[in-house]
């Protein structure tokens, strides 16, 4: 059994049933402000959950579904997010510094002043909103990356890696 508890509180926000939330079923949990610090998360479905504000530092969210979850103002540094799909997910003012998305899905998601500094974005879709006020200083691209159309990531700051 697995106690999610609020950063600040202590409190618990949620009881898990299992020894792992790897492919663990969240859908729709409210986690806002939840420590999952360091936690693997790999695989699990999130759609639909409320992150807004949780502490995700060095989190493993490879594969998961984050489709249309809330994250914003989210501590996700150094996160995995390895082929995660974040499609439609709302990811305002979220830091993301140093986290890898490489290959994942962030189609159609809210990404207004979020911090992609340093991250892989490697054959990450990022076809999403609010990108001309994303830092994506260091973040680093390859020609699989998808870009809105006219959005030129250098000017943000991005590097074209091959």
């Amino acid at each position: 059994m697995i106690a999610i508890a609020d950063r600040v509180t202590g409190q618990v926000l949620r009881v898990v049933e299992a020894d792992t939330l790897r492919e663990a079923n969240l859908c729709f949990a409210n986690l806002a402000d939840a420590d999952l610090e360091a936690v693997s998360c790999a695989g699990a479905d999130l759609a639909g959950a409320s992150l807004r504000g949780a502490w995700l530092e060095r989190a493993d969210f490879t594969g998961a579904r984050l489709m249309d979850a809330d994250l914003r103002h989210a501590h996700l540094l150094a996160a995995r997010l390895q082929g995660a799909n974040l499609e439609g997910a709302h990811l305002d003012g979220a830091n993301l510094r140093g986290a890898g998305l490489r290959d994942a899905l962030l189609l159609g998601a809210t990404l207004q002043n979020a911090d992609f500094r340093c991250c892989d974005l490697r054959g990450a879709d990022l076809r999403a909103s609010g990108l001309e006020t994303a830092d994506l200083r260091g973040a680093e691209y390859n020609r699989a990356s998808r870009w809105p159309p006219g959005f030129s990531p250098e000017s943000r700051g991005a590097q074209l890696t091959f």
